[in-house]
């Protein structure tokens, strides 16, 4: 079906091409920009710089909102929180919130930095899988929908490493 709708919109910017004479200049180049925006979206290539963009929007957005909607949070309120987090795996509030705090603050900070990304994915993918697996084993999918979302991004880290703009590249990790 895509190759058939690619095959038309060739034959349409083919007139639109032949038609040049009775159109304006402003007009057929319109036409042919809008061609090929359209045939890129039904591509299925990819450039590097592409790719290496997209693993930064993905550490980055990624990483932002789990440090400030989740991480910073708990980091300023460990004495008010440290006798009272959640122990899913039984072995005690306060590791439990540090753990916590080290997986949403600090590997969070690393995979937007991209340094030492694979690991800090790792970390994250671990910290995911308890809190979807073990502290919302009993919730509905709803309720653990985000942590799902978090998790697959983290593991696209992992497989598919920082990309070309991160630190990591850098250094030659």
């Amino acid at each position: 079906m895509v190759i058939s709708i690619v095959k038309l919109l060739d034959r349409s910017i083919a007139d639109t091409r032949v038609q040049q004479q009775k159109c304006s200049p402003v007009f057929s180049n319109i036409a042919v920009r809008n061609f090929n925006l359209v045939k890129k979206l039904f591509s299925t290539n990819y450039t590097d710089a592409a790719f290496n963009f997209g693993m930064l929007l993905l550490r980055a957005g990624f990483g932002f909102l789990l440090f400030f909607n989740h991480g910073l949070g708990k980091l300023q309120s460990f004495d008010q929180r440290k006798d009272s987090f959640a122990d899913p795996l039984g072995i005690g509030h306060t590791p439990s919130l540090l753990f916590t705090i080290f997986a949403e603050v600090f590997c969070a900070l690393l995979i937007v930095f991209g340094l030492l990304s694979r690991l800090a994915a790792l970390a994250l993918v671990i910290f995911f899988g308890v809190l979807i697996l073990v502290y919302h084993k009993h919730d509905p999918l709803k309720q653990k929908e985000m942590a799902i979302l978090f998790l697959l991004a983290f593991l696209a880290i992992l497989f598919c490493g920082p990309g070309k703009w991160s630190i990591d590249k850098l250094i030659g990790k």
